[in-house]
């Protein structure tokens, strides 16, 4: 791998709050990259615009990024990274992956579980590779972006056994663009960690309209919570992950609910905007990794269909009220 990071061109699929953030750090680090949107006249408009990023210290900074609409130029990237929501990147990766050149890396950063059923139909296994990152982005407009939080990002290999050395150039380039970047040999733990977050947040955030801070100013959610989040854990040991002591993992999510505790998860903001949601790749992923492996998930099934319902029949939150919630999930009335 050349060690000019000049000579490295990174697309990044997807121009929203993550997509737009990360193209524009790697610009601003002087790294070759370039933005990929599927609407052609916004894909135009930012390539003129570029983006503005609100930073952390209340700064703003405006970087002009390369962006085409489709898979243009997609033969001349050595990694493709995958930002867009998880229905959207399912739907788009086929075309995708038709215009990749056969050695490029495709790297996941999104939310949830399950991405690489689908990454690896089209691509070879040894050419994914996942990741997760704590790192915040707010879109506030076209080409607006806050810096909403700093925090590590870590990628690894879909297939365990697949060489590092691409993936630690790009996580070269990351952090030195001001993503600090790790690689790891196994991906999965921290797949799972991330998932956990998820899985005890989002779905009860977008049923009840509440704020992720308010998850735990109410008994009957907290019990909800503690129940999603305990299947979740029965079903990553019974996967093949070393064993999460269950108080341990609620203990996390739930300083993940103080630590924003005046934030609508992101699966509460597309309910409301009436869009699409990530469910199935999270508590809904729960839910069918259990069933092909014999563990019950039914707090996990009944989020699921709560949250499919919802955005079907084009319901608002609040849904259900916290005490409402739990008689229909836990007590089955």
């Amino acid at each position: 791998m050349m060690g000019d990071h000049t000579d490295y061109t990174i697309a990044i699929a997807g121009p929203g709050a993550m997509g737009m953030l990360l193209a524009a750090r790697l610009a601003a680090s002087g790294s070759r990259v370039f933005l990929i949107d599927h609407r052609d006249v916004r894909a135009r408009r930012l390539n003129d615009r570029g983006i503005k990023v609100e930073e952390p210290d209340g700064g703003t900074t405006h970087i002009k990024v390369p962006v085409v609409c489709g898979p243009t130029g997609l033969d001349e990237a050595d990694c493709l990274v995958l930002l867009m929501k998880s229905w959207q990147s399912q739907a788009a990766f086929p075309m995708l992956a038709r215009g990749l050149r056969r050695d490029a890396l495709v790297l996941c950063l999104q939310n949830g579980m399950g991405h690489h059923l689908y990454l690896c139909r089209a691509v070879a296994p040894g050419k994914v590779a996942l990741g997760v990152t704590s790192q915040g982005a707010t879109r506030l407009d076209e080409g607006r972006v806050r810096h909403a939080g700093v925090g590590p990002t870590v990628i690894g290999p879909v297939d365990g056994r697949a060489p590092l050395a691409r993936l630690h150039t790009v996580a070269r380039l990351l952090s030195r663009a001001g993503w600090e970047c790790g690689v790891a040999r196994d991906i999965w733990p921290h797949v799972w960690k991330k998932l956990f977050i998820n899985v005890g947040i989002n779905a009860l955030t977008a049923i009840t309209g509440v704020k992720n801070g308010e998850l735990l100013a109410f008994p009957e959610l907290s019990e909800i919570q503690e129940l999603a989040v305990k299947e979740a854990c029965n079903v990553a040991e019974a996967s093949g992950i070393h064993r999460h002591a269950p108080e341990d993992v609620l203990e996390a999510v739930r300083q993940v609910c103080r630590a924003t505790a005046g934030n609508r998860s992101s699966m509460l903001q597309d309910v409301m905007a009436g869009r699409p949601t990530e469910i199935d790749y999270i508590n809904g992923a729960v839910a069918k990794m259990g069933s092909r492996l014999g563990v019950a998930t039914p707090i996990n099934a009944a989020l699921t269909e709560m949250v499919r319902g919802m955005t079907t029949r084009g319901l608002s939150p609040p849904l259900l009220a916290p005490r409402a919630l739990k008689q229909k999930v836990v007590c089955g009335i």
